[in-house]
């Protein structure tokens, strides 16, 4: 299908997936959509059109054992067998071992790192789910309960400001996430610094010399 010159691919019947069995949910698969990517070697649909083209037609099923060998040329590479279950199941943990990558890598971790890559991206929740097929948003936040590393660093370098104000040792940096009633709030000086854990640690030193009540 073509929409404003894009084109993209649509999954026309449904199926039934853990995520939404037996639920009444939002999301319609004819809105979630695959786009081209003009140029790119790795256009997703540019893959699905030519998967489509070389399937074995008198299969019904719609991943199908490939042939022993066949050309690029040929008319089809594969056989009018179904991929089986269980090879689908394994696929990217054989994928992991063939290309000896560091950790062995499932089929869910590609659902997750598209889920997490369109959160880091800064896509809200309620418009993942539209895609992700899932019927709720706390079902998505499960998988970006996380900080990313850029986000750890941010925060990082926030409270790094935050300590180089107090100790005045040095221009504090902007931050982004420290606005000004917050800096106002906590900038304090070094002495400033030290009277306050003074005061709290004779605060506990009068507290330690104080005979507990028992039997309360």
């Amino acid at each position: 299908m073509i929409a404003s010159g894009a084109e993209y691919v649509v999954q026309k019947d449904p199926e039934a997936t853990k995520n939404h069995q037996g639920m009444n949910c939002a999301v319609n698969n004819a809105q979630v959509r695959m786009y081209a990517k003009q140029g790119n070697p790795m256009c997703p649909v540019a893959s699905f059109k030519k998967y489509m083209a070389k399937r074995n037609l008198e299969c019904n099923a719609f991943f199908e054992r490939s042939r022993d060998s066949f050309r690029d040329e040929d008319e089809t590479w594969y056989q009018n067998k179904p991929l089986g279950k269980n090879t689908l199941d394994q696929m990217m943990s054989r994928l992991s071992r063939m290309a000896n990558l560091s950790q062995i890598y499932t089929n869910h971790c590609i659902r997750a790192t598209a889920i997490t890559t369109l959160s880091d991206a800064g896509f809200k929740t309620r418009h993942i789910v539209t895609v992700s097929g899932h019927c709720n948003e706390a079902s998505v936040r499960s998988y970006v309960s996380n900080t990313t590393t850029v986000q750890k660093r941010q925060m990082s370098e926030a409270w790094s400001d935050l300590t180089t104000k107090m100790t005045g040792n040095a221009e504090p940096q902007t931050s982004s996430g420290l606005n000004d009633s917050f800096d106002n709030a906590l900038c304090l000086s070094l002495s400033q610094t030290e009277k306050v854990i003074q005061s709290i640690v004779e605060f506990e030193s009068e507290l330690d010399k104080k005979p507990s009540n028992q039997g309360v």
